[in-house]
């Protein structure tokens, strides 16, 4: 009987000339999500091989410089002299702190063309670098990139609910359904197997354009993560997908005409999906607003002026606190300056501080409430799975400000002291990224995943019951 009746559903959908119109928008949608996102990780990619190469030439040239300093062929002011610590690190050192895009940054862009990748990372105050932002078309930023992530979210719930609005008040109003209903079968079988039918095609065509996409680019095959955060990444499809044609077969369960079925499923697609993620963001924002980017930028002026001003009296503390940097040999107005930097840093670390506590708590708020909405689920798992998620931006940033910590460690006191001499071009420390242990990306995973699949079921479980009411021929 099972075998029957997918036939029957499969002569069905064949006959169906507007599903071939449906089926061919939906995989080039895909497709265009898919060339959009490899696009934007190809650009990345080729940004950090790039920083890295320049990386390279720089310590390649002040090692030429060197020898011909050493020669008598060269003699250089020490502003530009590569055997000068001043010099080195005022125009010689090039350091770059890179997050590389994850193994599927691909499939879901998210905000990380708004959030930095890339950043030349020196000795002076974290202000100056991390400030620093690609210039880019703000009306593109704004709208967001076109990904497979959005595709899925916004346009797979409606292919769905394209294919199932009619699921049995079709064959009822055609008088089909109350020859199945004569067959010793149940109702609930009937509906679950034509369920079943429509999602292994719909995941089957994913499947296949995405394997298609990784034959022709492998993005990220060669990741040691890669498979897990793939399984994930289609397990959340799946997820999704269960979801809604679930919530298609409770609405439908209730006898509703087709274009009825077809209005209420319209209607909660839009409160799931756009006005319930909207009024979420509206409540982050309202209760945890971000402090004024404008107040920022005055206080690193403010800040910057206030310091210089009273550049004796912070370095002559400062030698009270550490006379063993204390050197003869010390030009004032070099330590003055190297001084000047670190306090800067140093005061503007409680602003840095607000700024960031108050973005946590926005992120701890819609953890919480992403359960209301299958779509920021959806949505919150894509982004973990990618790496283009905000923690894993933070995480980066922090990563940064070790590793600038580690630069001023590395030659600060040198410079304070006034021991310029230098010549360990290859002892420079460099940026590493390090991940997050998959354990708790699969942990947050799997919270997301129950998040979609425990309300599907639950819809699941009300629509068999009222099918057991159905009515099986028009008019009853």
């Amino acid at each position: 009987m099972l075998i029957t009746q997918c036939k029957h559903e499969l002569r069905q959908l064949a006959a169906d000339r507007l599903l071939y119109t449906l089926i061919v928008l939906f995989a080039v949608l895909i497709a265009y999500g898919l060339w959009n996102g490899e696009r934007w990780v190809r650009f990345q990619e080729q940004a950090i091989a790039a920083a890295h190469q320049e990386e390279a030439t720089a310590v390649t040239r002040a090692k030429q410089q060197a020898e011909r300093i050493r020669l008598g062929q060269e003699k250089p002011r020490w502003w530009s002299s590569s055997t000068d610590l001043r010099g080195f690190l005022w125009y010689h050192l090039v350091r770059y702190a890179a997050k590389p895009p994850a193994p599927l940054a691909a499939l879901a862009v998210g905000q990380s063309d708004l959030y930095p990748y890339l950043l030349k990372v020196d000795t002076g105050a974290r202000a100056g670098f991390t400030t620093a932002y690609e210039t880019a078309n703000p009306r593109k930023l704004l709208l967001g990139p076109f990904d497979l992530a959005f595709v899925i979210i916004y346009l797979l719930p409606l292919f769905i609910l394209a294919l199932s609005y009619d699921l049995l008040a079709g064959e009822k109003e055609s008088g089909v359904l109350s020859l199945l209903a004569a067959q010793p079968v149940s109702l609930l079988r009937i509906v679950l197997s034509k369920i079943g039918f429509r999602l292994s095609f719909i995941l089957l065509l994913i499947g296949g354009l995405l394997g298609a996409a990784l034959v022709v680019t492998g993005f990220g095959s060669s990741a040691p993560d890669f498979l897990w955060r793939l399984l994930g990444w289609f397990g959340v499809v799946a997820a999704y997908a269960v979801f809604w044609f679930f919530l298609a077969m409770l609405v439908i369960a209730y006898g509703g005409r087709s274009a009825t079925n077809a209005l209420a499923l319209a209607a909660l697609w839009l409160v799931a999906v756009v006005l319930v993620p909207a009024g979420v963001n509206l409540w982050i924002t309202t209760a945890y607003p971000l402090p004024s980017r404008t107040d920022y930028v005055k206080t690193l002026r403010d800040t910057g002026d206030e310091i210089f001003e009273q550049e004796a009296q912070i370095t002559e503390r400062f030698f009270a606190d550490h006379p063993e940097l204390k050197s003869q040999k010390a030009e004032e107005a070099e330590a003055g300056w190297v001084i000047g930097e670190m306090e800067r840093d140093r005061r503007l670390q409680a602003v840095e501080s607000e700024f960031t506590a108050q973005l946590q708590r926005q992120q701890d708020l819609a953890e919480r409430l992403k359960f209301l909405s299958p779509a920021l689920l959806v949505h919150s798992a894509f982004l973990d799975l990618s790496g283009t998620d905000m923690a894993r931006h933070r995480q980066f940033l922090a990563q940064v400000d070790t590793y600038h910590a580690e630069l001023q460690d590395t030659f600060n006191p040198k410079l304070i002291k006034g021991e310029y001499a230098f010549s360990g071009y290859d002892a420079v420390p460099r940026f590493r990224y390090r991940e997050e242990s998959t354990r708790d990306q699969a942990q947050r995973l799997g919270a997301d995943m129950l998040g979609l699949l425990i309300p599907a079921l639950l819809a699941a479980l009300l629509a068999g019951l009222a099918l057991r009411r159905y009515p099986v021929v028009s008019g009853q």
